[in-house]
């Protein structure tokens, strides 16, 4: 008996499945994110092998909101049967029948396009940080807060969480490396830090971890890349280009080939595959537009074609399958707050103008990609905003 799970569109979603084959657990968990970004260890199918000839059933339980399921079996006897969300299998001497359960979203969403969400839990802000953790996203501190939130993008809602453990914070980094965040540096009570936290969604708890080997900084990038994470550049006085890796499970820092493009501030950075790229940021008298990509393995920058927006710092990175994406920010230029919004495809080498950011003009705002899309919020121009918006890719 082979048992698949395809969700539509791939998401993070763990499903839970329960069963009467003899030999195997009564339960058990398969997704559909091998497509993403960041995928996890869960299989998105399940072989249960030497099974004897009987009946059997496989069902899929607990309802997940925002899915419809339907279930589809390949039986060569042709003596299986389905019932909603049962599986009523059939074996006989030497067949393998096979059941896919297909759970489609009810909110696939229109390509290119923006929809305003539940606004940020925790009020308005600039400075913020966010991440996602399997199918939920998270926010917090700024503005000196500590306070800390969850996302369900399922149902739209916020839920706080327990503050942030390294107390009020502006200007941090953080990132996610499988089912834990992190948070480090920034500026916290009028003093700049080094503190690096990892965030436990499953107890809700914060863990304080090595500090940052680059000292105190702010306006730093961080990102992850498989088991790894990166953090570099940022600024105290000087404005700094240094790059480290973070190893959660020796949980030590190790400097890596400082970053191609200079010394700055306020750039972005995210990782698509098996990449990392930062680009866009300040030092004081000159903004860029210049785009790098880091490769881990060879632990050498490269530099790609310039984002295609112009030169800015205090915007919007992240990625979403395997094309990032860049918007929002404060342009020298034109002396203001933007709103444009940019594809890049590293294929290519590429960059494509996608429809501007819902919110309007804003820089330092806070972006996140979860299940298949993105979402920015907070952020500020002449005011701060807590609004919070969502892109179908």
């Amino acid at each position: 008996i082979t048992i698949i799970k395809n969700t539509i569109p791939d998401a993070y979603q763990d499903f839970t499945f329960s069963g009467n084959i003899p030999g195997y657990p009564g339960s058990f968990i398969l997704d559909d994110d091998a497509t993403l970004t960041h995928p996890s260890a869960v299989p998105n199918s399940l072989v249960f092998a030497a099974v004897t000839n009987g009946s059997y059933t496989i069902t899929e339980t607990g309802s997940i909101i925002g899915y419809t399921t339907t279930v589809a079996c390949i039986d060569p006897s042709g003596g299986t049967t389905t019932s909603g969300v049962t599986a009523n299998i059939s074996v006989s001497n030497g067949e393998n029948v096979v059941c896919t359960f297909t759970n489609t979203s009810n909110t696939v969403c229109t390509p290119n396009t923006w929809t305003q969400k539940a606004d940020f839990g925790g009020g308005t802000r600039v400075g913020a940080v966010g991440f996602s953790i399997g199918n939920k996203g998270y926010m917090g501190t700024g503005l000196l807060n500590q306070d800390f939130w969850e996302y369900n993008p399922v149902i739209d809602a916020w839920i706080q969480k327990v503050n942030f453990g390294g107390g009020d914070r502006s200007w941090a980094v953080g990132f996610s490396i499988g089912n834990k965040g992190y948070i480090g540096t920034g500026l916290t009570n009028g003093a700049y830090s080094s503190d690096f936290w990892e965030y436990n969604p499953s107890a809700n708890m914060w863990t304080q971890k090595a500090n940052y080997s680059g000292g105190m900084n702010e306006r730093a990038v961080g990102f992850s890349i498989g088991n790894k994470g990166y953090v570099g550049t940022g600024a105290i006085n000087n404005y700094y280009q240094d790059f480290y890796e973070y190893d959660p499970v020796m949980n030590i820092w190790a400097q890596k080939a400082n970053f191609g493009g200079g010394a700055r501030a306020g750039a972005v950075g995210f990782s698509i595959g098996n990449k990392g790229y930062i680009g866009t940021g300040w030092n004081g008298g000159m903004q860029y537009q210049d785009f790098w990509e880091y490769d881990p393995v060879m632990n050498i920058w490269a530099q790609k074609a310039n984002f295609a927006g112009g030169t800015r710092n205090g915007a919007v990175g992240f990625s979403i399958n395997s094309k990032g994406y860049i918007g929002t920010g404060y342009s020298n230029v034109l002396n203001s707050p933007v709103a444009d919004f940019w594809e890049y495809d590293p294929t290519t080498n590429l960059w494509a103008q996608k429809a501007n950011f819902g919110g309007g003009p804003r820089h330092n705002a806070t972006g996140f990609s979860l299940g298949g899309k993105g979402y920015i919020g907070t952020g500020a121009n002449n005011v701060n905003y807590q609004d919070f918006y969502e892109y179908c890719p």
